[in-house]
Protein backbone atom coordinates (compact mmCIF):
# COMPACT_ATOMS: atom_id res chain seq x y z
CA UNK A 1 0.00 0.00 0.00
CA UNK A 2 0.81 3.13 -0.50
CA UNK A 3 -0.07 7.30 -0.33
CA UNK A 4 -1.81 8.29 -3.50
CA UNK A 5 -0.70 12.17 -3.90
CA UNK A 6 -3.25 13.92 -6.99
CA UNK A 7 -2.57 16.81 -8.68
CA UNK A 8 -3.59 18.82 -11.88
CA UNK A 9 -0.93 20.78 -13.57
CA UNK A 10 -0.91 23.21 -16.46
CA UNK A 11 2.63 24.79 -16.97
CA UNK A 12 6.45 23.96 -16.65
CA UNK A 13 7.69 20.65 -16.93
CA UNK A 14 10.88 21.26 -14.34
CA UNK A 15 8.35 22.74 -11.77
CA UNK A 16 6.42 19.72 -11.73
CA UNK A 17 9.67 17.23 -11.65
CA UNK A 18 10.77 19.68 -8.58
CA UNK A 19 7.44 19.43 -7.15
CA UNK A 20 7.62 15.62 -7.33
CA UNK A 21 11.59 15.40 -6.38
CA UNK A 22 10.36 17.10 -3.05
CA UNK A 23 7.09 15.05 -2.54
CA UNK A 24 9.19 11.99 -3.09
CA UNK A 25 12.07 12.73 -0.19
CA UNK A 26 9.67 13.61 2.07
CA UNK A 27 7.53 10.46 1.71
CA UNK A 28 10.21 8.65 1.74
CA UNK A 29 9.31 6.98 -0.95
CA UNK A 30 6.01 6.12 -0.31
CA UNK A 31 3.95 7.48 -2.66
CA UNK A 32 2.32 7.61 -5.78
CA UNK A 33 2.08 10.65 -8.49
CA UNK A 34 -1.19 10.54 -10.59
CA UNK A 35 -0.84 14.08 -12.08
CA UNK A 36 -3.83 15.25 -14.42
CA UNK A 37 -2.53 17.58 -17.37
CA UNK A 38 -4.40 20.44 -18.77
CA UNK A 39 -5.14 20.18 -22.34
CA UNK A 40 -2.23 22.95 -23.62
CA UNK A 41 0.18 21.25 -20.85
CA UNK A 42 -0.26 17.95 -22.81
CA UNK A 43 0.11 19.01 -25.98
CA UNK A 44 3.32 20.58 -24.78
CA UNK A 45 4.44 17.62 -23.54
CA UNK A 46 3.72 15.38 -26.54
CA UNK A 47 5.87 17.34 -28.80
CA UNK A 48 8.45 17.46 -26.16
CA UNK A 49 9.05 13.30 -25.73
CA UNK A 50 12.49 14.01 -23.34
CA UNK A 51 11.11 16.54 -21.00
CA UNK A 52 7.84 14.17 -20.66
CA UNK A 53 10.36 11.16 -19.93
CA UNK A 54 12.54 13.11 -17.41
CA UNK A 55 9.28 13.24 -15.43
CA UNK A 56 8.74 10.10 -15.84
CA UNK A 57 11.66 8.44 -15.22
CA UNK A 58 11.14 9.30 -11.85
CA UNK A 59 9.33 6.41 -11.76
CA UNK A 60 6.09 7.03 -9.45
CA UNK A 61 4.43 9.06 -11.47
CA UNK A 62 1.73 8.68 -13.81
CA UNK A 63 0.33 11.88 -16.20
CA UNK A 64 -2.88 11.41 -18.11
CA UNK A 65 -5.35 14.47 -19.91
CA UNK A 66 -9.28 13.61 -19.98
CA UNK A 67 -10.65 16.45 -18.74
CA UNK A 68 -10.93 20.09 -19.60
CA UNK A 69 -10.23 21.89 -16.51
CA UNK A 70 -9.97 26.02 -15.85
CA UNK A 71 -8.42 28.20 -13.42
CA UNK A 72 -9.82 27.37 -10.24
CA UNK A 73 -12.19 24.48 -11.58
CA UNK A 74 -10.26 21.51 -10.97
CA UNK A 75 -12.05 19.03 -8.65
CA UNK A 76 -13.68 16.79 -11.31
CA UNK A 77 -10.15 16.05 -12.95
CA UNK A 78 -8.85 15.75 -9.16
CA UNK A 79 -11.46 12.95 -8.65
CA UNK A 80 -10.17 11.40 -12.20
CA UNK A 81 -6.54 10.84 -10.64
CA UNK A 82 -8.22 8.41 -8.32
CA UNK A 83 -9.98 6.47 -10.67
CA UNK A 84 -7.17 6.19 -12.65
CA UNK A 85 -5.61 5.06 -10.24
CA UNK A 86 -7.50 2.08 -9.81
CA UNK A 87 -7.42 1.72 -13.47
CA UNK A 88 -4.04 1.43 -13.20
CA UNK A 89 -4.02 -0.84 -10.16
CA UNK A 90 -2.35 1.39 -8.09
CA UNK A 91 -2.85 0.04 -4.22
CA UNK A 92 -3.08 2.94 -2.40
CA UNK A 93 -4.35 3.46 1.47
CA UNK A 94 -4.65 6.92 1.59
CA UNK A 95 -5.58 10.00 -0.93
CA UNK A 96 -4.08 13.23 -0.82
CA UNK A 97 -4.76 16.63 -2.61
CA UNK A 98 -2.44 19.40 -3.73
CA UNK A 99 -1.59 22.06 -5.88
CA UNK A 100 0.89 22.55 -8.39
CA UNK A 101 1.95 25.89 -6.76
CA UNK A 102 3.34 23.92 -3.24
CA UNK A 103 6.33 22.49 -2.43
CA UNK A 104 7.12 19.95 0.39
CA UNK A 105 9.38 20.70 3.03
CA UNK A 106 9.35 17.85 5.89
CA UNK A 107 10.33 14.45 6.11
CA UNK A 108 8.54 11.84 7.50
CA UNK A 109 5.40 13.21 6.01
CA UNK A 110 4.00 9.28 5.47
CA UNK A 111 4.31 8.36 8.67
CA UNK A 112 2.76 11.56 10.00
CA UNK A 113 -0.17 10.87 7.56
CA UNK A 114 -1.17 6.98 8.67
CA UNK A 115 -1.52 8.40 12.16
CA UNK A 116 -4.80 9.89 11.31
CA UNK A 117 -8.23 9.35 9.55
CA UNK A 118 -8.58 12.83 7.54
CA UNK A 119 -6.54 15.77 7.40
CA UNK A 120 -8.49 18.88 6.56
CA UNK A 121 -8.43 22.42 6.95
CA UNK A 122 -11.39 23.49 9.25
CA UNK A 123 -13.81 25.67 7.23
CA UNK A 124 -14.32 29.91 7.81
CA UNK A 125 -16.75 31.84 5.77
CA UNK A 126 -15.90 33.69 2.58
CA UNK A 127 -15.52 37.11 2.16
CA UNK A 128 -18.10 38.49 0.64
CA UNK A 129 -15.56 40.58 -1.59
CA UNK A 130 -13.65 37.28 -1.96
CA UNK A 131 -12.76 36.20 -5.61
CA UNK A 132 -15.07 32.94 -5.51
CA UNK A 133 -17.73 34.35 -3.76
CA UNK A 134 -20.16 35.09 -5.85
CA UNK A 135 -19.41 32.32 -7.97
CA UNK A 136 -19.78 29.67 -5.20
CA UNK A 137 -22.70 31.24 -3.44
CA UNK A 138 -24.81 31.59 -6.82
CA UNK A 139 -23.98 27.88 -8.43
CA UNK A 140 -27.87 26.93 -8.04
CA UNK A 141 -26.91 23.28 -8.98
CA UNK A 142 -25.58 23.13 -5.11
CA UNK A 143 -29.09 23.57 -3.79
CA UNK A 144 -29.92 20.32 -2.96
CA UNK A 145 -26.27 18.89 -2.24
CA UNK A 146 -26.44 21.58 0.51
CA UNK A 147 -29.91 20.33 2.21
CA UNK A 148 -28.51 16.91 2.48
CA UNK A 149 -25.33 18.11 3.95
CA UNK A 150 -27.26 20.50 6.40
CA UNK A 151 -24.01 23.35 5.28
CA UNK A 152 -24.00 27.22 4.58
CA UNK A 153 -22.82 27.45 1.26
CA UNK A 154 -20.88 30.74 2.28
CA UNK A 155 -18.14 29.14 3.66
CA UNK A 156 -15.16 27.34 2.05
CA UNK A 157 -11.59 25.49 2.86
CA UNK A 158 -8.89 25.40 2.11
CA UNK A 159 -7.64 21.95 0.08
CA UNK A 160 -3.71 22.33 -0.18
CA UNK A 161 -2.21 18.82 1.43
CA UNK A 162 -5.44 17.36 2.61
CA UNK A 163 -5.56 13.73 3.41
CA UNK A 164 -8.17 11.08 3.53
CA UNK A 165 -8.07 7.86 4.40
CA UNK A 166 -9.22 5.35 1.01
CA UNK A 167 -12.67 4.12 2.30
CA UNK A 168 -13.12 7.69 3.94
CA UNK A 169 -12.40 9.07 0.60
CA UNK A 170 -15.01 7.18 -1.27
CA UNK A 171 -17.95 8.44 1.51
CA UNK A 172 -16.64 11.60 1.57
CA UNK A 173 -17.29 11.94 -2.78
CA UNK A 174 -20.70 10.09 -2.48
CA UNK A 175 -22.79 12.82 -1.89
CA UNK A 176 -21.38 15.04 -4.55
CA UNK A 177 -21.62 12.35 -7.03
CA UNK A 178 -25.25 11.52 -6.25
CA UNK A 179 -26.40 15.07 -6.76
CA UNK A 180 -24.23 16.77 -9.34
CA UNK A 181 -24.40 13.37 -11.49
CA UNK A 182 -21.32 12.43 -13.80
CA UNK A 183 -18.03 12.42 -12.37
CA UNK A 184 -17.42 15.34 -14.86
CA UNK A 185 -20.03 16.92 -13.54
CA UNK A 186 -23.09 17.40 -15.58
CA UNK A 187 -22.76 21.00 -15.47
CA UNK A 188 -19.44 22.51 -14.45
CA UNK A 189 -18.98 25.09 -11.09
CA UNK A 190 -17.24 28.11 -12.01
CA UNK A 191 -15.43 27.89 -8.65
CA UNK A 192 -13.20 25.48 -6.33
CA UNK A 193 -15.58 23.03 -5.47
CA UNK A 194 -12.18 20.73 -3.86
CA UNK A 195 -13.04 24.30 -0.81
CA UNK A 196 -16.66 24.66 -1.24
CA UNK A 197 -19.15 21.29 -1.41
CA UNK A 198 -16.37 18.78 -0.59
CA UNK A 199 -15.66 20.90 2.57
CA UNK A 200 -19.64 20.18 3.03
CA UNK A 201 -18.86 16.80 2.85
CA UNK A 202 -16.01 16.98 5.07
CA UNK A 203 -17.71 18.51 7.83
CA UNK A 204 -20.81 16.31 7.51
CA UNK A 205 -19.02 13.32 7.94
CA UNK A 206 -16.54 14.66 10.54
CA UNK A 207 -19.66 15.55 12.91
CA UNK A 208 -21.38 12.02 12.32
CA UNK A 209 -18.51 10.01 12.85
CA UNK A 210 -15.58 9.31 15.72
CA UNK A 211 -12.73 10.06 13.17
CA UNK A 212 -8.98 11.04 13.65
CA UNK A 213 -8.75 14.69 12.56
CA UNK A 214 -5.79 17.00 11.79
CA UNK A 215 -5.37 19.99 9.83
CA UNK A 216 -3.99 20.16 6.35
CA UNK A 217 -0.22 19.36 6.07
CA UNK A 218 0.53 22.23 3.42
CA UNK A 219 0.48 25.80 4.39
CA UNK A 220 -1.02 28.10 2.55
CA UNK A 221 0.85 31.89 2.54
CA UNK A 222 -1.35 34.89 4.19
CA UNK A 223 -1.69 37.34 1.68
CA UNK A 224 -3.65 37.23 -2.40
CA UNK A 225 -1.03 34.94 -3.68
CA UNK A 226 1.65 35.85 -2.09
CA UNK A 227 5.41 34.03 -3.02
CA UNK A 228 7.23 32.15 -0.59
CA UNK A 229 10.52 33.47 0.45
CA UNK A 230 13.98 31.45 2.11
CA UNK A 231 12.34 33.40 5.54
CA UNK A 232 8.99 31.30 4.67
CA UNK A 233 10.87 27.87 4.18
CA UNK A 234 13.00 27.91 7.61
CA UNK A 235 10.03 28.75 9.35
CA UNK A 236 7.38 26.27 8.70
CA UNK A 237 10.13 23.87 9.30
CA UNK A 238 9.49 24.05 12.87
CA UNK A 239 5.70 24.42 12.77
CA UNK A 240 4.05 21.27 14.35
CA UNK A 241 1.75 19.62 11.58
CA UNK A 242 2.92 21.35 8.16
CA UNK A 243 4.99 20.27 6.00
CA UNK A 244 4.79 21.90 2.43
CA UNK A 245 4.28 25.06 1.67
CA UNK A 246 2.17 26.98 -1.34
CA UNK A 247 3.13 29.10 -3.09
CA UNK A 248 6.64 29.48 -4.94
CA UNK A 249 7.61 31.30 -7.68
CA UNK A 250 7.75 30.18 -11.05
CA UNK A 251 11.07 30.65 -11.62
CA UNK A 252 12.91 27.36 -11.26
CA UNK A 253 15.89 29.05 -9.69
CA UNK A 254 14.40 31.02 -7.37
CA UNK A 255 15.88 31.04 -3.61
CA UNK A 256 13.30 29.92 -1.75
CA UNK A 257 13.27 26.75 -4.47
CA UNK A 258 16.88 26.79 -3.95
CA UNK A 259 16.37 26.29 -0.28
CA UNK A 260 14.28 23.63 -0.52
CA UNK A 261 16.63 21.25 -2.17
CA UNK A 262 19.19 22.43 0.65
CA UNK A 263 17.52 21.28 3.49
CA UNK A 264 15.98 18.11 1.86
CA UNK A 265 19.62 17.13 0.50
CA UNK A 266 18.40 17.29 -2.79
CA UNK A 267 20.48 17.66 -6.25
CA UNK A 268 20.87 21.30 -7.45
CA UNK A 269 20.71 19.89 -10.76
CA UNK A 270 17.97 19.25 -10.54
CA UNK A 271 16.48 23.05 -10.03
Amino acid sequence: MTILCVSTASGDANLLRQQILTYNKCFDGDVFHIVHLSNEFNDRLDVNPIIKKSILDLGNIHLFNRVKTAYGVIFHAMLQCVFEAIRLGVQFDYVLFHTSSDLMVGSGVNKYIRKFDIGAAKPHFMARNGFWYDKAVNYKKSELLLTALDSDKRYKARAEGCFFRRDIFFELIYPLLTYYGTIEFDELASHPVEEVEFAWAIEFYCARNNVKRVDNLVKNLEGHKRIACVKDVDSIVHEDGVFGLKRFSSNRFDAARTRVFELLGLDKDDL
